[in-house]
């Protein structure tokens, strides 16, 4: 969809999802897929063939360019995995 708000010069769109599960698998998709992340997945390889433990903490470092906001997204979700306790899952 297109949001109402959104200005003329602007490409985006948004999805709507009917449950978080949702959402979360089309997120993870997109960050698996599209050519805009694959810094991010060049970067956790390397984690893994580093033997380093790949977390979303780090990975977030790779996530600028998700959202306009740039670094201040990157440092919600760092926010939101620890709030969460995110960053204790195996």
């Amino acid at each position: 969809m297109i949001p109402l708000q959104r200005d003329p010069a602007e490409r985006y769109e948004v999805a709507r999802f009917d449950s978080p599960a949702e959402s979360v698998a089309s997120y993870i998709n997109n960050l698996n897929s599209h050519r805009e992340y694959m810094e991010l997945r060049q970067y956790r390889a390397q984690l893994r063939a580093s033997g380093v433990a790949v977390s979303g903490i780090k990975l977030a470092e790779k996530l600028t360019q998700y959202s306009q906001r740039r670094q201040d997204y990157v440092e919600e979700l760092q926010s939101l995995i620890h709030f969460n306790k995110l960053d204790k899952l195996p």
